[in-house]
């Protein structure tokens, strides 16, 4: 079982909850049965044993029995070689399109995407960004297609924030900040990043980093884009 630690972004002292664990494992379990049944279609379609399949993948048969026997789900990586072998998208192995419906009646989950990047002449959830999709607790502080999860890929925030490379953050959509937040925002049309917002008396917004080597930036003429806010950090534990 894999656990994540969740940092909620605020002034509070340091909170590290566990409440996910119970509702992950259950969309897991889900998820499982689906992508067993999936892949086990899709290999008999092929006339390839579970050897064999392992063979192709560079992993051993007793890894293919444990994918098709509900018992893991691949990791993205994986999971990508499997369903490129396949020709087939991840999301359709893991069967979003045909059992979303029924996933999404789970109580007290939401389900929400992980994105890789956000591009700016792309829809933030357009397919080729989705990494995954995961669930978080259903709290009624956000509705479902109001959030995503951003992986962070740069290391623009290490510092106050205690956001770094390899982290992934859960940011409400929205196209404004308060003072003092931290958004996702592209800058002169470059893919999307995380600065803290500082808007001053004059109505000038600057954009900064936590990290100190690299320098704040000034927002002139609409160079800036927001695609939402950070709420939370989610870190794995080292």
């Amino acid at each position: 079982m894999t656990i994540r630690l969740t940092v909620t972004c605020s002034s509070q002292p340091l909170q590290i909850t566990f409440a996910t664990i119970l509702e992950s494992e259950i969309v897991s379990s889900l998820y499982a049965k689906t992508y067993a049944s999936q892949q086990v279609l899709e290999r008999l379609k092929r006339n390839l044993s579970q050897a064999q399949l392992g063979e192709l993948l560079g992993v051993s048969q007793v890894s293919i029995a444990s994918y098709e026997g509900d018992e893991k789900i691949p990791r993205p990586n994986r999971l990508k070689e499997i369903s490129s072998l396949f020709n087939l998208s991840p999301n359709a192995l893991l069967g979003h399109h045909s059992s979303a419906p029924e996933i999404k009646k789970i109580h007290g989950v939401i389900r929400v995407p992980v994105i890789r990047k956000i591009s700016v002449d792309n829809f933030i959830d357009a397919e080729e960004n989705i990494i995954e999709y995961t669930y978080i607790p259903d709290d009624s502080k956000y509705r479902e297609g109001d959030v995503f999860i951003l992986e962070v890929n740069g290391d623009s925030m290490e510092g106050r924030s205690r956001i770094c490379k390899g982290d992934r953050v859960l940011v409400q959509r929205q196209d404004d900040v308060e003072s003092g937040e931290i958004a996702v925002v592209s800058i002169n049309g470059d893919d999307a990043s995380l600065r803290r917002v500082t808007k001053t008396e004059t109505g000038e917004v600057i954009l900064y980093p936590d990290n100190s080597k690299y320098e704040p930036m000034l927002v002139r003429d609409g160079n800036a884009k927001i695609y939402g806010k950070v709420v939370q950090v989610i870190f794995e534990p080292l």
